[in-house]
């Protein structure tokens, strides 16, 4: 049994202001107050972290990362006895302040648990000297969802590189077909921002993009990775002699996949407002779903009477929903008075209801929405397609849908490019544009 320890709020305030008090002092007499060791818990600075994605040595015989991830994550102390963890992906920063640590007396070590935001997931581990090991661990997959997670202080690279390594220019925009090893392979961009031997970018799918990834290019090889509480992916690809790429691509440590690229600016995924259609563009958009209260919620409510609405299908586990959420957050809180209405529904990876209803709580909390959350069940696809029958060829997580003042459906809006992509400000632009259509026609 873990026991951990956890300071009080007061304790916490009181402590920062002594450290203040000592901080002024010591600017007026350096030579009477020398503070050393000035942490309790995991030394501060930069950590590089690795999830072994696989441990089958012929699973990994053809890659050179050996189904490692790795990632980079900061320590950053408010106190000597407060600190809070800052994970990075290329321009990304998440901050993580759930963090528990103390004395496993069954073991006599040192343990940490740290719980990611919004996605409930988290890291725990038994602490020694300058070295965490443990798991990471995703309820949203099952109970016993875990891959094995180290971290080793003062390590600033990402992938390991051989000293003075050269390298191949992969920079540009690449055509990519996931899944080449299967009857369908699946379309996507490869964008690729180099400098030297470093190297950042992203992918897009017809219905999102993989956010921010990081990595290095040596020699003929590109690598990148990403983990960001949800999504722990691993890319790997070597440049062949026609200017090809040949890959392999790791979710987790329950999906890995092939893909090839070639060099391609033009190429143009589906357009995200026709991916998803009606089976009647003449009935009305209805549902009625519980919300995290438990009551049950309907577009015939008096609250939306009248009002032009924005439905968004999302899950707490998905990534895109994330960014997603994070901009009509933001969105809302700049724009108080539209007069419109949002109503997200979840569904949700947890087969046990309360649980579900649990993230989807803690995820409304995290983003302090305003607006109704409600339950719609599992996140299988045909369970959304029953759920709300009116929507055809439903095939993503996010979907938003703009529905006018008598709840006709006006727009639907498939899959989310968010931030680490060029498509982001396109998006936003298009928004604008579509609340004003909404608000202004009666």
């Amino acid at each position: 049994m873990f026991h951990f320890t956890r300071l009080s709020k007061q304790t916490r305030l009181g402590q920062k202001v002594l450290l203040c008090l000592l901080l002024i002092a010591g600017c007026l007499m350096p030579a009477c107050i020398k503070i050393s060791n000035a942490f309790t818990a995991i030394p501060p600075g930069i950590w590089r972290a690795t999830l072994e994605l696989s441990i089958d040595s012929a699973d990994i015989a053809e890659e050179h990362t050996k189904g490692i991830l790795p990632f980079n994550f900061e320590v950053i102390y408010i106190t000597p006895d407060s600190f809070h963890v800052v994970i990075r992906n290329a321009d990304e920063r998440i901050v993580c302040t759930d963090i528990e640590f103390g004395l496993n007396r069954s073991i006599g070590k040192d343990t940490v648990r740290i719980t990611l935001p919004a996605f409930g997931t988290y890291f725990t581990g038994k602490y020694e000297e300058d070295a965490i090991e443990g798991y990471w661990w995703d309820p949203s997959r099952g109970s016993q969802y875990r891959i094995p997670f180290r971290a080793l202080h003062g390590k600033d690279h990402r992938f390991a590189l051989q000293a003075d390594a050269s390298y191949q220019d992969f920079s540009g925009d690449w055509k990519v077909m996931f899944s080449v090893e299967t009857p369908s392979p699946e379309p996507a961009v490869l964008v690729v921002n180099q400098q030297q031997n470093y190297a950042t970018g992203t992918i897009l799918t017809e219905t999102g993009d993989y956010r921010f990834l990081e990595g290095s290019v040596e020699d003929d090889r590109l690598y990148l990775s990403t983990f960001d509480g949800s999504h722990a992916y691993l890319f790997e690809a070597k440049l062949l002699a026609d200017k090809t790429l040949s890959g392999v691509y790791r979710s987790g440590n329950h999906y890995k996949t092939y893909w090839i690229a070639e060099r391609n600016d033009t190429f143009q995924l589906g357009d995200p407002y026709a991916l998803t259609s009606l089976k009647d563009t003449l009935a009305l958009f209805t549902f009625r779903f519980p919300n995290t209260k438990g009551d049950t919620i309907s577009l015939n409510d008096a609250r939306y009477a009248g009002k032009p609405k924005i439905v968004t299908i999302f899950g707490t586990w998905c990534p895109n929903c994330l960014d997603e959420t994070a901009f009509l957050a933001d969105y809302m809180k700049a724009h108080p008075d539209l007069g419109i209405e949002i109503i997200s529904i979840a569904f949700e990876r947890h087969p046990d209801p309360e649980k579900a209803l649990q993230a989807v709580r803690n995820y409304q909390k995290h983003f302090q929405i305003p607006w109704e959350m409600l339950y719609g069940g599992t996140s299988k696809k045909p369970h959304v397609a029953e759920s709300l029958p009116l929507l055809k060829d439903f095939m993503s997580f996010p979907t938003m849908i703009f529905l006018d003042r008598e709840n006709h459906v006006v727009k639907i809006h498939t899959g989310f490019y968010g931030p680490a992509t060029d498509k982001y400000a396109a998006f936003k632009e298009e928004f604008e544009k579509t609340i004003h259509a909404l608000i202004t026609e009666h």
